[in-house]
């Protein structure tokens, strides 16, 4: 399934090395929305199953590492901030370009693409090998009724279907992301440590990357506000020297003569198409 990612320039090259694609997975308590991977607790029992939960957690896994989860941060906060799930997966998310609208694709740019100074990068994902979960937008939280069980365990389908909603819902607000995640539990052997240094962190605080072949990147958009087309083009030479060779580079622009908000894609070739024009700023005019 072909999903974008939008991104800055300087992540770029973070992302691309020798054919690879290495994708940030985020930590739950990361990212931008204060309820992300947050539920809703109810009935008699709730303060107290939060409490039990995190200890229950930390003998499950008796690993000090997992245990500094509850100590680092309050009890009644674990959910509340994301941070019970530190400890169990990482998420790497994608945009659903099926359910994108020229609107969306404003915002995603003004939002993620550096005020679409950056790129976005189309990338082919294999769903053999990877589940892409949809991200659902709502207006109210996930609900856990602790008055039905004050101790639910791992495998109760009750508590699982909560951890997996807390993972999957979000603010209605947020559903012009079309998000799509692939949710990896820390144990996955994709999962590859950020830094030397991230393998002698405790678990729940390590930053992992998800590797990925180089031929799942098919596209590079550069944003509208790329200014300076012609070093642009020498980047992407860059990283087609990288072994990128069969990427499209593609050019954002506004159209003039369109009424509509929405942005125009043009081929970005590569050899010398784009030319400056010299005005008291750069402008570059593309030659038809």
């Amino acid at each position: 399934m072909l999903v974008y990612r939008y991104t800055t320039m300087a992540r770029l090259w973070q992302i691309i090395s020798k054919k690879r694609l290495f994708l940030k997975a985020s930590r739950p308590c990361e990212f931008n929305d204060s309820f992300e991977c947050t539920g809703c607790f109810t009935g008699e029992h709730q303060s107290s199953f939060i409490a039990d939960l995190a200890t229950r957690f930390a003998i499950k896994y008796q690993e000090h590492e997992y245990k500094a989860i509850a100590a680092s941060v309050l009890m009644d906060s674990i959910f509340t901030n994301g941070h019970y799930f530190d400890g169990l997966a990482r998420i790497v998310s994608f945009c659903d370009t099926t359910a994108l609208s020229d609107y969306d694709d404003l915002l995603m740019w003004a939002h993620y693409g550096d005020q679409a100074r950056g790129v976005r990068l189309a990338i082919e994902i294999d769903e053999s090998n990877f589940k892409l979960r949809n991200v659902k937008y709502e207006t109210r939280r996930p609900v856990l009724d602790c008055s039905m069980a004050r101790h639910y365990s791992f495998d109760d389908e009750e508590f699982g279907r909560f951890m997996f909603e807390c993972l999957t819902t979000k603010c209605k607000s947020w559903q012009y992301e079309h998000e799509m995640r692939l949710i990896l539990p820390l144990e996955d052997d994709r999962l590859k440590c950020s830094t030397v240094q991230d393998a002698h962190r405790p678990m729940h605080e390590r930053d992992f990357l998800l590797e990925l072949p180089g031929n799942c990147l098919k596209e590079i958009a550069l944003g509208v506000r790329t200014e300076d087309v012609g070093k642009a083009q020498s980047e992407m030479e860059r990283v087609r020297a990288m072994g990128f060779e069969h990427v499209a580079f593609r050019l954002c622009r506004v159209d003039s003569t369109v009424e509509e908000y929405k942005y125009r894609y043009d081929d970005l070739y590569l050899e010398g198409l784009y030319s400056a024009c010299p005005l008291n700023h750069k402008l570059l005019i593309i030659r038809q």
